[in-house]
């Protein structure tokens, strides 16, 4: 028997396994692709190797050889690439096309005498180098030697963990083997007369390879296939136990009843068939197994498997319709029974019912269903005595029932129709129901509590969402009402600013002496106190007014470039009889060369007199009011501030200063004398904003306060873009709405 042939295709046909496991565990990975290529090729160049020593005609030695030099030069590339590589593959294509060149090159050249030659020596082979022979031992000691192994070694060193620990081993596997590959197959047979046994050491020395990558895999998980690979070595192990026995007995019949000697073609067609018969044993078992099921329905199952895949389907789910519909599709799968149902209960009603196989789906009563509970016990059709309980099952069209029991209470019952196979339910059938129905029953009740809260969230949703669109119903008859009230207060300030306004007019003629002089003091005082109380009616008539339009964006505006002094003077020579009266100082400061600036004309002068009316109002006589303007720190913009030395105002006051309605009732307002609307700050920063600007508020009760806003400084392209926004605003607020 020959030992070297034996270890020779031992060899080989692990690294074909191990190949074809690695690339069918994740072929898409490239890590698995080309450790897979290096497996199959070096399997080829096993059998390519090991060939040579053996009685072939000199043509087929000539091939031979070609062949070995050429799977040998791809056996370098690849495990270049393998280990550029390993262990996360990121390829490089250019690169690797490149370091393909040579890999090419010499592949062509194994196919002439350039590389080696074929010397027939007495009845021996031996290759001898070529011209160009010494070319593939640089080739080969710079793929596999310096870059592979360097390479490798440098990832080694700077990788960590469990990459390190398998690239240790695969270094470790693959130079080992490379380095007797090489010795024993190119560079001893070009220094001394070696024989076939020396060079089959390079074949032999793949063992190296495979064991280290073996212990990789089990014990660092290299390539993901530790799991595969256990469960091929299970089988391997038994395929080979049975070849043993089988060849060694067919070995030992035919030397010792028949006295003759086996000989090694004998003994590889023993191998082979063995080997076939062992492969196709379990296929065509299971083969003919499903054959017969499909005719008698009868097909067996393994309960330890089938109990150990319910578990799984109860750990993996949540959802208590899911775990019951899955449940009751593997039970009536594997056991081959025609129809199934669960039905749980809780609080003294059907919560749960999942029924499967049922040509209609059936209708369980609440009495029935607790009626079987109340017997408490495995229940089979055809072991009941004639009676109300086998009436009931004979009703409901139900063979075996099983209680859903936890150590608490009832959880509900699995009703099963007759098998496939029209059988009987046997005590294996029985005894994994009664295994499985405890943990079931823990299950369902613990679904139970999750589909309990899943039912109250859906319940929670409806009632938000019910209340959610009463109250979008409530707000949009509000919206309506605020429409409604605005509308009303814009048609009655309209209508109330005419005959007010001809009543100041009136009065200041009074007042003025144009119907004759009064000399009436009292009635002086009188008209005087009406002709005052009539320019705050038309004040909060215009505010009312302002608001009707800003809040239904009926605001008009009129941009334009203009320098901020002269319509500053006009506001205070407007105001001028207010600060004289409280004698207070009114000044303004401007910083030089200031650049004009983006406005409405109509709008500025209400922007100002509104900030510095209300600076009037809550600063004590003999106060100061200063008017400030400057480049803003903001790019692009102008800065005006009013700043009195009035009351001052609190932090929780400033917060709704600028609110509708907003008065204060305490520091700030407290010291005014003359009420208010709450409205002008309000209209004011709507204005601001309409230019382009924003408004602020700087205060410190008992220092005064400081009303900032800005404005853009005037440039073409921002004054043009400005007034084609205004116009668009303007076109749709003018379009009626249907």
């Amino acid at each position: 028997m020959r030992l070297d042939l034996i270890l020779a295709v031992s060899i080989i046909v692990a690294n074909l396994l191990l190949g074809l496991l690695v690339i069918t565990r994740n072929p898409k990975n490239w890590t698995n692709r080309l450790f897979a290529a290096l497996s199959l090729l070096m399997a080829f160049w096993s059998f390519v190797s090991f060939s040579e020593d053996e009685t072939f005609g000199r043509s087929v030695i000539n091939l031979l050889k070609s062949l070995d030099y050429a799977s040998a030069s791809l056996i370098a590339y690849v495990f270049l690439l393998f280990s550029l590589n390993f262990p996360k593959a990121k390829l490089h294509v250019k690169r690797d096309l490149l370091l393909f060149i040579p890999t090419l090159l010499l592949i062509v050249l194994s196919f002439t005498d350039l590389i080696a030659y074929v010397e027939i020596v007495g009845n021996r082979v031996k290759f001898t180098y070529g011209p160009l022979g010494d070319l593939f031992s640089v080739y080969s000691f710079l793929y596999v030697v310096l870059i592979s192994a360097v390479a490798l070694f440098i990832k080694f060193k700077t990788l960590v963990g469990v990459e390190k620990s398998q690239t240790f081993y695969v270094l470790l596997g693959l130079i080992s083997t490379s380095v007797i590959a090489v010795l024993t197959n190119v560079v001893l047979p070009q220094l001394i007369n070696v024989t076939p046994a020396i060079t089959r050491l390079g074949i032999y020395g793949f063992v190296l390879f495979l064991g280290a990558t073996a212990y990789a895999i089990v014990r660092h998980r290299l390539l993901d296939i530790r799991l595969v690979v256990a469960r091929t070595v299970a089988y391997s192990l038994l395929v080979f136990s049975i070849a043993i026995f089988y060849i060694g007995s067919t070995v030992l019949l035919t030397n010792f009843l028949f006295r003759t000697t086996t000989s090694t073609a004998q003994l590889l067609i023993y191998a082979s068939l063995t080997l076939v018969v062992a492969f196709t044993f379990q296929p065509l078992r299971r083969f003919f197994e499903h054959v017969t099921d499909r005719i008698f329905f009868k097909e067996d199952y393994e309960s330890t498997v089938l109990l150990s895949d319910l578990t799984r389907t109860m750990a993996e789910t949540i959802l208590i319709d899911d775990i019951a519909h899955k449940l009751l599709e593997k039970i009536l799968a594997q056991m081959r029974i025609t129809r199934g149902a669960f039905v749980l209960t809780d609080a003294g009603k059907i919560f749960v019912s999942e029924t499967s196989g049922y040509k209609k789906e059936p209708s369980f009563s609440e009495k029935d269903v607790f009626s079987l509970e109340a017997i408490d016990k495995n229940l089979v059709f055809e072991d009941l005595e004639e009676g109300a309980t086998k009436e009931l099952l004979r009703r409901l069209d139900v063979t075996v029932v099983i209680p859903l029991k936890t150590q608490i209470d009832h959880v509900g019952v699995l009703l099963l129709g007759e098998k496939a196979s029209g059988e009987i339910y046997s005590s294996k059938d029985i005894k994994v129901l009664e295994i499985f129905s405890p943990e079931a029953a823990i299950s369902f009740e613990n679904a139970k509590s999750v589909e309990k809260i899943r039912r109250f969230n859906i319940t929670l949703k409806e009632q938000v969402e019910r209340a959610t669109r009463e109250l979008k119903k409530a707000n949009e008859a509000l919206k309506e009402i605020d429409k409604l009230k605005d509308e009303f207060l814009s048609i009655a300030s309209h209508d109330l600013r005419t005959p007010m306004t001809a009543i100041k007019s009136y009065l200041w003629m009074a007042l003025n002496g144009r119907a004759g002089e009064i000399k009436n003091e009292k009635l002086k005082h009188y008209l005087d106190v009406s002709y005052t109380s009539s320019e705050r009616m038309i004040a909060l008539i215009n505010d009312l007014l302002n608001v009707s339009r800003i809040e239904a964006g009926r605001v008009q505006l009129n941009f334009e470039e203009a320098a901020l002094k002269p319509l500053v003077d006009q506001v205070f020579a407007e105001i001028a009889s207010k600060t004289d009266e409280k004698k207070i100082v009114l000044t303004y400061e401007e910083q030089p060369k200031l650049p004009k600036v983006i406005l409405d004309k109509q709008r500025f002068p209400e922007i100002l007199q509104n900030l510095v009316g209300n600076a009037i109002k809550f600063t004590p006589e003999k106060g100061k009011i200063t008017v400030k303007s400057s480049l803003s720190q903001e790019a692009g913009f102008v800065e005006i501030s009013v700043t009195d030395t009035g009351v001052g105002m609190t932090k929780e006051g400033i917060d709704k200063l600028f609110t509708k309605y907003g008065r204060l009732e305490n520091s700030y307002a407290a010291a005014a004398t003359s009420g208010g609307t709450g409205l002008g700050l309000y209209i004011t920063k709507n204005y601001v904003e309409l230019l382009g600007g924003k408004i602020w508020v700087k205060s410190e009760v008992g220092k005064g306060s400081s009303f900032i806003f800005t404005l853009r400084i005037a440039e073409r392209s921002v004054l043009d873009e400005m007034r084609q926004e205004s116009e668009k605003k303007n076109f749709a607020a003018s379009v009626p709405k249907i």
